[in-house]
């Protein structure tokens, strides 16, 4: 058999191979596999879908400016912000929160601890809680919890103090040559009020059932211990 006739039978035996249908078993997968391909088909494809780019006509963009400005107009209305001498002043529905704009130069911990030099007849002091921001100092009139006077010392960057408003305005005083406010909660049945300054360097407050004289006074003996 030469080279050519072996060629072609080769050729042959191949070609009549190759076409006979083959008779390969079909596969079956498991229910184990079906279930974990279902749920893996069912996830959200992570391909992202092309954005739409937003066209603005000159209708849309009105709108969209007058939804801006009556979202400023009602922010505005819900909470109003105003400054008095060091502080800023942000107004609530029920209560106005101070704290202090600019807190430059001025010690950044408590340097020298202030106390109420001249207590009222009967009040001595009971409690004392201090860290590096601030200091609260409690006096107490004889056994009596109900008859209290808080003093607090903090400073200024670290200031912020929440005063019940709603329906009792602020009253500007001034306390040993310093701007402050005075806020007198009183009724009927109890005597209650508080005053707020900066002495420069400092924020105080003195809370108590005292009168508004008594408690301003009272404010005026804050000393360096």
């Amino acid at each position: 058999m030469n080279e050519i006739q072996f060629d072609q039978v080769l050729e042959q035996v191949c070609m009549e191979e190759y076409s006979v249908t083959g008779e390969v078993p079909v596969h079956h997968f498991s229910l184990r596999h079906r279930r974990n391909m279902k749920r893996i088909l069912a996830l959200p494809c992570s391909v992202s879908k092309p954005s739409k780019r937003l066209k603005l006509n000159q209708r849309k963009v009105l709108i969209l400016i007058a939804v801006i400005f009556l979202a400023v107009v009602v922010v505005t209305g819900a909470v109003r912000i105003y400054f008095y001498s060091s502080f800023s002043m942000k107004e609530h529905s029920d209560n106005t929160q101070l704290f202090v704009g600019n807190a430059s130069g001025v010690p950044e911990v408590i340097e020298q601890v202030y106390c109420l030099s001249e207590l009222p007849e009967g009040y001595k002091e009971i409690e004392r809680v201090s860290d590096n921001i601030s200091v609260w100092t409690i006096y107490q009139y004889s056994d009596d919890a109900n008859k209290t006077i808080v003093l607090t010392q903090t400073v200024k960057k670290e200031f912020d103090h929440h005063f019940n408003t709603e329906g009792y305005p602020f009253e500007e005083v001034e306390i040993n040559g310093h701007k402050g406010l005075f806020i007198d909660w009183s009724n009927d049945d109890d005597i209650s009020c508080e005053a707020v300054w900066d002495n420069g360097e400092y924020i105080f407050t003195v809370e108590g059932n005292l009168s508004k004289i008594s408690l301003l006074d009272l404010a005026k003996s804050a000393k360096v211990e």
